[in-house]
This record gives C-alpha cells, structure tokens and sequence, in this order.
C-alpha cells in the first residue's frame, strides 16, 4: 500500500460514503457502516496502512465515529458473520 487518505475531523458522513481511500494497485474506498461525525483519523496508518488487513481489530481502525442514529447498528454483521460473508 502506497498512502491512506482520510476524510477531516468533524466532517459528517453519511452510511455508505467513503471514509478513507487506500492506495495501492488500485484505489480502495472503505464506506462508511454508520452515519456520523468523524471524531478521529488513526494517523498510524499513514505510517503503516498494511495495519488495516493485518490488525483490523487492534492498531487498524481507521476512524472514530459520532454515531447519529443507533438504530443503524442494527444492520451491521457480526465479525463472524463478515467473515462467513466473505467465504
């Protein structure tokens, strides 16, 4: 992976829009699972954005959100679920 690039702090998502593009071979858009206010961009990843798919879980969150409504988290997998997706 080349670079992330991260929305700015306090700018307001809605579910779906992107929150970070990766760079790499190709660009990847990660969307956002819940509408929100970004509260914080884990900076790390600039360093180290290989963190993202080794430590999703621990040191490879990418942001921090202000949740608008939590009803959405209704609809959001499990991370069992995800990976019984993804298979």
């Amino acid at each position: 992976m080349l670079f992330i690039e991260f929305p700015k702090v306090g700018v307001r998502v809605r579910r779906g829009e992107s929150i970070a593009t990766i760079e790499s071979e190709k660009n990847v858009v990660f969307p956002s699972p819940l509408s929100g206010e970004i509260a914080e961009v884990n900076r790390r990843l600039e360093g180290d954005p290989t963190l993202v798919g080794s430590d999703p879980y621990g040191d490879g969150w990418i942001v921090k959100l202000r949740i608008y409504d939590l009803k959405e988290l209704d609809g959001l997998m499990s991370p069992e679920e995800y990976k019984n997706y993804l298979c």
